[in-house]
């Protein structure tokens, strides 16, 4: 049995690391369970992608619970056991990603280094993992309820709840992409989307997508021309790049593919798109995580304008 350790100094947190068979890798699994749990209830549970940078959003939902605007639920951050920044979005890009992609995609990962030792493409072997290691594992030790299971995160994290939801929505019952890049390699993302509707009648999932509303390529590509955060060589290249290959969409395709679900007339899919007013791809992530929450629990509903 995984043994999970007491975070001190953060109320009812716990974390281990855990050995995937699947990936042959080692995860770091942060868990908050509820503040103020009901007796004998087991309570949903998200699985939070990337959870070394976003295990904020965890005390949010918490916090948030105590004012009854969100449920009592668990919250497992699926991270690794590494120090630095560096190497957390250099694994990452191995997990979160369904293959390699094109030209475009290696010019975008570029900056998250050590391609050779992560390279895109283990969505699958990663999958594996949560399905057959990490949920056991939580469901057998926590107070969770395995029919309210939750899949988000934002970016790469955003994509890869896509493609669970369009190849094995069974896997997890409610899905959060928030700022996907399902303009991986070329906008595969419709073509998934065209498989998936060809040989199915249904797709059972409740599903929130969002972005930030200045990601936008305009935006985007005001950032990339202009940043002094970059060398002005890499500056030139991360453009010239974008204007050969295409620059990625964001808050113009979450409306796209919400749209474009709806119009299938699956009965047992319920999708919901909003783009969050002044937010970017940085300060988007944990706000448009609450907001969908609230808007899975009944407690928010988006503007019909």
């Amino acid at each position: 049995m995984v043994e999970f350790k007491k975070i001190e100094g953060l109320a009812n947190t716990f974390f281990a690391d855990i050995e995937s068979k699947h990936v042959g890798d080692s995860y770091r699994i942060f868990v908050a369970t509820p503040l103020m749990p009901e007796p004998d209830t087991k309570h949903p549970v998200l699985y939070a992608l990337d959870g070394n940078a976003n295990y904020a959003a965890a005390e949010s939902i918490r916090l948030m619970s105590l004012g009854y605007e969100l449920p009592q639920m668990h919250v497992v951050s699926i991270g690794y056991p590494v120090d630095t920044f560096a190497e957390t979005m250099a694994v990452r890009q191995r997990d979160l990603t369904p293959n390699a992609g094109g030209a475009l995609e290696a010019t975008t990962l570029a900056g998250a280094g050590s391609a050779s030792d992560y390279p895109p493409g283990g969505a699958a072997a990663f999958l594996d993992f949560l399905r057959e290691e990490l949920r056991p594992t939580i469901e057998a030790q926590f107070d969770v309820d395995p029919d309210d299971s939750i899949l988000g995160g934002a970016s790469l994290g955003g994509l890869f709840p896509t493609w669970v939801l369009l190849h094995a929505p069974e896997s997890f019952n409610r899905y959060l992409c928030v700022s996907p890049s399902i303009w991986w390699n070329g906008e595969e993302v419709w073509q998934w989307e065209e498989a998936y509707a060809a040989s199915h009648d249904d797709l059972p999932a409740d599903v929130f997508f969002s972005a930030g509303s200045l990601e936008v390529r305009e935006a985007l590509e005001e950032q990339v021309r202009n940043s002094e955060m970059m060398p002005a060589e890499a500056r030139d290249a991360v453009a010239a790049s974008y204007d050969e290959h295409g620059w990625p969409r964001m808050a113009e395709i979450t409306p796209e593919i919400t749209a474009k679900l709806e119009s299938r007339g699956y009965p047992g899919l319920t999708v919901r798109c909003y783009n969050m007013p002044y937010e970017t791809h940085l300060s988007v992530p944990v706000a448009a995580i609450l907001r969908g929450l609230r808007v899975f629990y009944g407690h928010w509903e988006i503007p019909a304008n």
